[in-house]
Order: C-alpha cells, then sequence, then structure tokens
C-alpha cells in the first residue's frame, strides 16, 4: 500500500489533509476564544489577563480591545471551519499566533500577573492569578505552525504535504 494514497474521497494525501484537520482545529480555538472574549465584554466582567497588565491598558479600554479581538477570532474561526478562504484563513491563523506568542513573551518577561486571557469565562482573583506559563505561549506556537502548514496545503493544492519537497527532497512543487 501506498503511504502517500489520498485520503478516501478528500484528494487530499494523509499529511496535507492532516495539516488542514489542524488548521481547522485551530479555527474551532479561535472561534471559543473569540466567544469567551465577546462574552466577557458583553458581561462587563473585569479582564484580569496578563497581557492587559503588562501593556498597562485601563480595565474600560481592555474591555475594548478585547470586545474587537475576540470578533476578530471569531471571524478567523468562521472562515477556518467553513473553508470560505482556506489560504487567508490558515495566514490569519499564522498571523494571531505569532501575535500571541509576542504578547505572552512579554507578559512574560514583565511577570505581569493573570492568566493569557484565551478561554475564561470569569476573572480569577488577583491573589491566585500567575504568571504566563510555557504552556499558553506553546500554544501561540501551534496556532502559528498550523497557520503556516494549512497556508502551504491551501497554496499548493491538494496534495502538497505529500510531496518530497515538504521534507526536503528536492522535488519542488510548480
Amino acid at each position: 500500500p501506498d503511504p502517500l494514497r489520498p485520503v478516501i474521497g478528500s484528494g487530499y494525501g494523509p499529511l496535507t489533509a492532516g495539516a488542514a484537520g489542524c488548521a481547522e482545529s485551530c479555527g474551532a480555538l479561535l472561534a471559543l476564544a473569540g466567544a469567551s472574549k465577546l462574552y466577557r465584554g458583553a458581561r462587563g466582567v473585569a479582564g484580569s489577563s496578563a497581557i492587559r497588565r503588562a501593556l498597562r491598558m485601563t480595565r474600560r479600554r481592555w474591555r475594548r480591545v478585547e470586545m474587537v479581538a475576540g470578533g476578530l477570532e471569531c471571524a478567523v474561526g468562521l472562515v477556518v471551519c467553513a473553508r470560505l478562504a482556506p489560504l487567508v484563513g490558515a495566514l490569519a491563523i499564522a498571523v494571531l499566533g505569532a501575535g500571541f506568542c509576542a504578547l505572552l513573551g512579554y507578559a512574560r518577561v514583565t511577570r505581569a500577573p493573570g492568566g493569557c486571557g484565551c478561554i475564561e469565562w470569569r476573572s480569577a482573583p488577583v491573589k491566585f492569578a500567575r504568571t504566563v506559563s510555557w504552556r499558553e505561549i506553546a500554544r501561540g506556537a501551534v496556532l502559528c505552525a498550523a497557520g503556516v502548514a494549512g497556508a502551504i496545503g491551501a497554496a499548493y493544492g491538494p496534495r502538497a504535504a505529500d510531496r518530497g519537497w515538504w521534507f526536503g527532497a528536492g522535488e519542488h512543487p510548480g
């Protein structure tokens, strides 16, 4: 059996299908995180994010920023999960993931108390707040990597990841 045989009925090889599935899973995660931010903003839940504290934003200003970020995350998640524009959606995930890594890295360096602010429905008291961990930064890196892999798959076609060039074997698409 050929390991590069397309996944049944999809036209995608196993690696490309895996990259697309990872990007779609990250799109669903973004939509959930965006919904959480929109919920918190609509309910007026005080933002306890380490990013807000690191950037020294007031709660009122952070609420507006969080609403915009939540709307953007929901929109990107919808585009990715519905496969409306695969390349644009994958690139948006990559950019958001890189931005999350930068913001969370800055919050970690400044030792700002609080979580990442991704998916929380209520704020934790400051006395229980911890600083951003590497796990939260790694989630941003996974989003970025999934976006890059999804963009490669969208740009080079159904069997992009199954070609030799993906692994550096010399066969370049084109």
